[in-house]
């Protein structure tokens, strides 16, 4: 395999204590649009590609999804990243808000 064909993407890796508690009741639902996978510690979230971002963030602000949360995305998206992983353990991040669960 030659290495010149591989992609590599890269995530953000931030605390759930920057999600809301309703935040990930609405990722434990089937029917959030939000891709992503749930595992013990938390979620991987996918990040829209630039083509659906905006849309998506009307979609999820209509979920009910928290501002915290769509800025989350916006942080990973500028920052070239394809997911978040929102992890128990993962980084609390100074001036981004946290929520005690």
């Amino acid at each position: 395999m030659k290495k010149k064909n591989l992609e590599f993407g890269k995530y953000l890796d931030i605390s759930t204590a920057h999600i809301s508690p309703k935040d990930c009741s609405l990722l434990a639902e089937k029917s959030c649009s939000v891709i992503h996978y749930s595992y013990v510690e938390g979620y991987f979230v996918h990040v829209p590609p630039d083509d659906y971002f905006l849309e998506t963030l009307r979609v999820i602000k209509d979920e009910g999804f928290s501002k915290q949360f769509t800025t989350l995305l916006c942080l990973a998206q500028d920052n070239g990243c394809n997911f978040i992983r929102l992890d128990r353990d993962g980084a609390e991040i100074s001036g981004l808000k946290k929520f005690k669960w």
